[in-house]
């Protein structure tokens, strides 16, 4: 158990992983954790980066280690790396969230799991920081959440362009002028340099493209704010703008233009599955998950299997598995049951809502516990009580 005594015991009560590209929340927490005369490892300056020595004795050194979660955090090499190392060193993780919206997915989804989350963009500042405090309290008995602390000013709100909010313009409507208001207020003014001649129709026409394939738009406005400004666009703003539009859209476009948007979405994403199969196990199982591949791959489905697929980066490897198949087969055991990395992979599955077929492959095995909560209800095959051959082909049927 958590106890302020092994708080006591450690250099830092926090380290704060985060991407610089969300530096201003993140400085400002840091802010108000040293003011509460919390010990705090942050690397302010980004003098750390790639100094792996450093940030691990941050982490090493710290009771509890804050995942500060965005679209930037997800995609960024270092913040994997971190959040690898803390994860593997049974660090007190507690994850917050700093980019309004997100949502973890991919290996950031899978390795924090069913853990609770802080959201800071939900609420203002101290609504959230104070929650935070309750968070840990309730892992951490006897831990003091401060009632009395010196408050910072709530983020003001963006003020909205009269060019756009305020008169209600349908997005097809808007002149030149409306598009560079519309990137002001959402401190997206790195685009303006490549938004210039351009109105609300050929927006909505970018903004569709975009949905059709996102790395060409990126490529062709990177590679003119290159020659206009000699400077690269970093994906999240570009993200976004993108997300923005989205937002925009939704609430000016017509119903049926958004079902045909959205159909088109579904669409695409039933044709990009890579695989028909996952097959999810435990170490000890890997014999029986490599029959059912050998199996499966002879009657020409396509199938991941941890054993033979997984290269490069655990977590990475599985949410691409996960995101990238059809149905996923899991393989139910006591060894399945015990293993928090299964327990992951799992919660990740249930989250991405994909087709799962239960078998157990460990004979008299029952499923309990979380295993038994997430697919207890499913028709599960079971491999023990029957021959392979049989079982095999009742998978098939189902």
């Amino acid at each position: 158990m958590l106890t302020t005594d092994s708080i006591t015991a450690s250099q830092f009560t926090f380290m704060i992983s985060y991407s610089h590209s969300d530096k201003n929340i993140c400085h400002k927490l840091y802010q108000q954790l040293t003011d509460h005369n919390f010990k705090v490892w942050i690397d302010l300056d980004g003098i750390y980066a790639g100094s792996w020595d450093s940030m691990a004795r941050g982490i090493d050194q710290s009771k509890f280690v804050l995942i500060c979660m965005s679209e930037a955090y997800e995609k960024s090499t270092t913040c994997q790396r971190e959040a690898d190392y803390a994860h593997n060193q049974r660090s007190n993780i507690i994850p917050l969230v700093v980019s309004k919206g997100y949502r973890a997915k991919g290996w950031l989804g899978i390795l924090i799991g069913a853990r609770n989350y802080t959201d800071f963009t939900k609420t203002d500042f101290d609504t959230a920081y104070e929650k935070l405090m309750k968070e840990i309290a309730n892992q951490t008995p006897g831990f003091h959440v401060p009632l009395s602390r010196k408050s910072f000013e709530p983020s003001q709100p963006l003020t909205e362009s009269n060019g756009v909010s305020d008169t209600h313009l349908e997005i097809i409507k808007w002149s030149e002028k409306n598009i560079q208001d519309f990137l002001r207020d959402k401190k997206l003014t790195l685009m303006i340099p490549i938004m210039k001649n351009i109105n609300g129709e050929q927006l909505i026409d970018l903004y569709k493209r975009s949905k059709n394939n996102s790395t060409t738009v990126y490529d062709s406005l990177n590679s003119q704010l290159r020659e206009t400004n000699k400077i690269t666009l970093p994906r999240t703003i570009y993200s976004g703008f993108i997300n923005e539009i989205e937002k925009i859209i939704s609430t000016s476009s017509s119903t049926t233009t958004q079902k045909n948007i959205k159909l088109r979405n579904d669409e695409r994403r039933a044709s990009s599955f890579k695989y028909d199969i996952m097959i999810d196990n435990c170490w000890k199982d890997k014999n029986i998950a490599s029959a059912i591949r050998k199996h499966l791959i002879e009657d020409n489905y396509s199938v991941w299997t941890y054993t033979e697929d997984l290269h490069g980066n655990i977590w990475a490897g599985v949410a691409s598995a996960v995101d990238n198949s059809k149905i996923i087969i899991i393989c139910m055991s006591t060894g399945y049951n015990e293993s928090k990395n299964c327990h992951h992979t799992a919660d990740y599955v249930e989250k991405s809502r994909r087709s799962v077929i239960p078998v157990v492959v460990e004979s008299g095995f029952s499923a309990k516990e979380w295993l038994k909560i997430m697919f207890g209800g499913l028709r599960s095959i079971d491999f023990t009580e029957q021959d392979f051959e049989s079982a095999y082909k009742e998978l098939l049927r189902e």
